[in-house]
């Protein structure tokens, strides 16, 4: 559903209606497949979507995550505007010291912003200050999975991720999600595997850090990268994300975002 507590421009109703109802259709395929549940899959699904003004980025970015945690009848993006905008905190972390979440934040600024050098992008707690307004960043958000992960081990579950997929009984609800959302810059985190799942996917270039691809969705092609896990601690914010995107995703960007 579209967050209440957000307001989107009236440019982006119309997509908003689009993904409202896909989720109207995606959550009831849920309800039909996973009768077997040991808890009610209407109550697990979590609807994503993208944040106000982001068909007015210069670079629209798409994450795509693997599950939502502990968002039990929730809309992410809702959650995560409050946490971002209203708390500038994730539980009981400040934004700036929750690592996937300022990395979401740093790798939209750079790639909007064309701003690569590490010292020279805000915090994420000054970025969230006009976070989803005219003039500030945005992004759009889908998860693999439509289950919450509520359980006490915070690994990723790949049983209830397969079982949500599995759900979809063959109609491609994620290649529909990003027809909506029409992206320039598709980011995955380890999910080589489940690329085709989103978009048809042709290899561009291989780094230690980045792997590139021409993504074509009905309407468009995206520069998608499957980059490291965002929560990866072992793997340092400049060198493992920020100076990939300008060693290899700098020089494909035109190709998919004209004016860039």
């Amino acid at each position: 559903m579209p967050p209440e507590s957000l307001s989107y421009p009236s440019a982006e109703h119309e997509a908003l209606q689009e993904i409202n109802t896909l989720h109207g259709d995606w959550k009831r395929a849920h309800v039909e497949a996973l009768r077997d549940l040991p808890e009610d899959p209407a109550s697990l699904y979590v609807t994503d979507g993208f944040f106000p003004h982001y068909f007015d980025q210069k670079v629209r970015i798409l994450f795509v995550g693997r599950e939502s945690r502990g968002l039990s009848e929730h809309d992410y993006i809702d959650a995560l505007w409050k946490a971002y905008v209203h708390d500038r905190k994730i539980g009981n972390l400040s934004l700036n010291s929750s690592k996937i979440h300022r990395l979401l934040f740093y790798v939209t600024y750079a790639l909007n912003r064309k701003c690569f050098g590490y010292a020279d992008i805000p915090y994420a707690t000054e970025l969230a200050g006009d976070f989803g307004q005219v003039g500030g960043l945005s992004w759009a958000m889908m998860n693999l999975s439509k289950l919450s992960n509520d359980t006490e081990d915070w690994s990723t579950q790949w049983n209830l991720v397969d079982q949500s997929l599995q759900a979809s009984n063959g109609r491609p609800f994620h290649r529909e999600m990003v027809r909506i959302l029409k992206p320039h810059v598709i980011i995955t985190m380890n999910l080589s595997p489940y690329l085709k799942l989103i978009s048809d996917v042709e290899s561009l270039e291989k780094d230690t850090d980045i792997y590139a691809y021409s993504a074509r969705y009905e309407g468009g092609t995206a520069l998608l990268l499957d980059m490291h896990h965002f929560s990866a601690t072992s793997k340092a914010d400049e060198r493992c994300f920020i100076e990939p995107l300008s060693r290899v995703a700098a020089p494909l960007l035109p190709q998919f975002c004209p004016g860039w």
